[in-house]
C-alpha cells in the first residue's frame, strides 16, 4: 500500500512539472511568437547557462514572467 501511494505521489508531481513546462512554453510562444520548439530551446538554454533544472528554469518564468535571476 504505501509503495502505491509512493507511485501515486510521484505520478502526481511529474504532471504538474509537466503542466508547468507547459505553462513556461506557452508564455515563450505568446510573449516571442515563435514554435514550441524553438520555446523549450530557449528553456534549455536558459537552464544551462545557469545551471539549474528545467523545471526550476520553468517555474520562475511562469511566476515572475522572466528567464532571468
Amino acid at each position: 500500500m504505501a509503495a502505491a501511494l509512493s507511485r501515486l505521489d510521484q505520478l502526481e508531481r511529474a504532471l504538474s512539472l509537466s503542466r508547468q513546462i507547459g505553462m513556461a512554453l506557452g508564455i515563450l510562444i505568446e510573449r516571442h511568437k515563435i514554435t514550441e520548439a524553438e520555446a523549450f530551446r530557449l528553456l534549455v538554454a536558459a537552464s544551462q547557462r545557469e545551471n539549474v533544472k528545467l523545471r526550476h528554469v520553468a517555474g520562475r518564468l511562469v511566476l515572475t514572467g522572466s528567464l532571468a535571476d
